[in-house]
């Protein structure tokens, strides 16, 4: 499903324009047809996500995906994209009952069923607004900042649901967020570079100059393999500080859910480890040839 520029303005309005909807029903209908039709990196379509929470995963993946939306989709001047985020955070309040929005409807239903504050929706919003902006990070500071507000809100918003927050998984679920976000980097480096968007903080890269001219010569090659080791390493050591979590959780659908996304992540990230340089050609992904290897590293994690 993809919406026009005026179909995107109409949801970041109270009423929601043309998708207005009256009762929590029709509203967590609404995020459950946009969810399922087109579902990315939050666990919406896992058959191990229990029947009554699956309603909120929808809500949560709606507001995101319209957010996304307004950061990456075409039709939008960039002084718009920067309003229309703003619109969305201020709708964010306990008076999103009375909105006939579908996605605010149900979202208000989510925070208020699962006690889910505001701040991890805010720095959703923050996130987009730096894609808006980019700048390339510096330290490694910068990209766990960056990391901070793109992938563990979404953590926190999966245990807040499966009621599993606590300070404990907090801190090892920011552990994996990080670690698949990064993981994402590396993998996506080639067509990152190409989009004008550079996730390697330069300190450690140096004066590795990522011009077209030079990604292509065997000295920038090798140079850079030594950085991409670096960056492999540290999505290595917090996969293995995350897997802590595992044990933490409680039922075994949560578990087996992130175990498996674990064990997905450091597949992709052990892919780019095993391509090394190459990375700046072509993209590692997961294949059906993978599915035996995810599949035992996610019981290993389990019987831990």
């Amino acid at each position: 499903m993809k919406f026009t520029p005026e179909e995107i303005r109409d949801l970041c309005t109270k009423t929601g324009g043309r998708y207005a909807v009256t009762k929590k029903d029709e509203a967590f209908g609404w995020c459950k047809k946009l969810a399922l039709n087109h579902y990315e990196n939050f666990p919406v379509g896992s058959l191990l996500v229990p029947a009554h929470a699956r309603p909120h995963f929808y809500s949560v993946y709606a507001f995101s995906r319209i957010a996304d939306d307004i950061a990456d989709e075409s039709g939008f001047e960039t002084s718009e994209r920067i309003a229309l985020l703003g619109m969305l955070g201020e709708m964010l309040t306990d008076e999103m009952l009375s909105y006939s929005n579908p996605i605010f409807k149900a979202l208000y239903y989510t925070c208020a069923e699962n006690e889910i504050p505001k701040r991890p929706f805010h720095k959703l919003l923050e996130a987009f607004r730096r894609d808006i902006y980019f700048t390339r990070p510096v330290t490694w500071d910068d990209v766990f900042d960056y990391c901070e507000h793109s992938a563990n809100p979404v953590g926190e918003l999966v245990l807040r649901i499966m009621g599993n927050y606590n300070e404990k998984t907090s801190e090892l679920s920011d552990c994996i967020c990080t670690a698949l976000q990064l993981a994402n980097f590396w993998q996506d480096t080639a067509s990152d570079l190409q989009r004008g968007r550079n996730y390697y903080p330069s300190t450690l890269c140096g004066e590795l100059d990522f011009t077209e001219d030079n990604l292509c010569k065997e000295e920038f090659s090798a140079k850079f393999n030594s950085v991409l080791m670096e960056a492999v390493s540290v999505t290595e050591t917090l996969f293995d500080r995350g897997k802590e979590i595992i044990p933490l959780l409680k039922g075994w659908r949560l578990r087996s859910e992130i175990a498996l996304t674990i064990s997905g992540g450091s597949y992709i990230n052990s892919q780019v480890r095993k391509i090394g340089s190459d990375i700046l050609l072509h993209r590692p992904a997961l294949s059906v040839r993978a599915l035996p290897s995810l599949f035992y590293g996610c019981i290993k994690l389990l019987l831990r």
